[in-house]
């Protein structure tokens, strides 16, 4: 029935973010299209958030945008609705930016999936190991990405994601930014602008697996299991 029917996706981030006793992280792995719509009907929440953590941009590398028109300059997320990226930009909420400057240290490789999947067979006896050995199967389905687009398959919103457990898996510079809204650009970052970001510019890709396995197994990152499992 109507009465019982889901809150939209930014009614209900608005809700969850009003009612948690402490400020909150929100982690933003696709457009920002919720976010932005849920700044402009509950403004209230900017003060309730203490940062958020967007998979988004380009700031010094190419872009992934292979869509006619497009310059190739800016990434998915952000030129799927440059509108709400611009929106959250012209918020005073903290940004934190994992773009493809970061993420292209962190493609899915055959080392990866094989010591995850080492990893999720070693650690079985302590627990079970179901979530590493299924993402190790589904990011195993990537291999081939290349072939078929011209671009291999990273590990875009994982990589975003650690940054809850372990944000020292990247460096970090304070860039002013702004974002390019219209145009054969739409949805890129640029440097030179009037928004104070926390850009990722590098990731380490050594510490990200370990941390990636240690996740996904329940192992500690330095346990011997994941040791083992990362020198094959």
């Amino acid at each position: 029935s109507p009465g019982n029917a889901p809150l939209p996706a930014h009614k209900h981030l608005a809700r969850k973010v009003l009612a948690a006793p402490e400020p909150v992280t929100v982690v933003c792995t696709g457009p920002l299209s919720n976010l932005a719509r849920s700044l402009d009907e509950h403004p209230d929440i900017e003060e309730k958030i203490g940062e958020v953590v967007i998979m988004g941009g380009a700031l010094d590398v190419d872009g992934n945008v292979d869509r006619p028109g497009h310059g190739g300059d800016a990434e998915w997320n952000l030129f799927w609705d440059p509108d709400a990226a611009g929106r959250v930009w012209r918020s005073f909420l903290p940004l934190t930016l994992y773009p493809l400057d970061a993420t292209n240290h962190v493609p899915v490789t055959s080392e990866l999936v094989g010591d995850l999947t080492r990893a999720a067979s070693l650690t079985r006896a302590a627990g079970p190991a179901t979530a590493a050995t299924l993402v190790a199967t589904l990011w195993a389905m990537t291999f081939g990405t290349w072939e078929c687009t011209g671009q291999p398959y990273y590990c875009w919103d994982s990589l975003t994601a650690s940054h809850l457990g372990d944000a020292g898996i990247c460096r970090f510079e304070t860039v002013e930014t702004a974002i390019v809204t219209s145009g054969p650009s739409q949805g890129r970052v640029v440097r030179g602008g009037d928004r104070a970001v926390n850009v990722a510019v590098s990731a380490d890709p050594d510490a990200f697996a370990r941390h990636a396995i240690a996740a996904l197994t329940g192992a500690d990152a330095h346990s011997p299991s994941i040791e083992q499992a990362s020198a094959g």
